[in-house]
């Protein structure tokens, strides 16, 4: 399932990406998502990503991914999808499921 950021939208935004590996693939998209973060946090590589934080599920949640991220704007998400780290990651076909909101920060 994927929300979208309403037509026009312009400034900051926060992603929220719930992924699901796919059987089996839990250890490898938990290393391609370290890649990612690694990109995503490096200002010299995506300097308006703002924030890139990953998380993994515990015990019968293990496969699942909880991932926060915060752009400038829009362009700045597209620059991130356009990273070779995220898309060895989207190629690799480790994710069974994945959940995408768009959301706004308001404290």
């Amino acid at each position: 399932m994927v929300s979208a950021l309403p037509d026009g939208y312009q400034g900051k935004f926060v992603l929220v990406v719930v992924a699901t590996a796919a059987e089996g693939k839990a250890d490898e998209l938990q290393r391609l998502i370290t890649a990612v973060s690694r990109s995503s946090n490096d200002p010299d590589k995506e300097p308006d990503t703002l924030t890139f934080r990953a998380t993994r599920g515990l015990g019968v949640d293990s496969n699942k991914f909880t991932i926060i991220e915060e752009y400038r704007n829009m362009k700045a998400w597209e620059f991130h999808q356009s990273t070779e780290a995220y898309k060895t990651m989207k190629e690799s076909r480790t994710i069974a499921d994945v959940t995408l909101s768009f959301t706004q920060e308001f404290s």
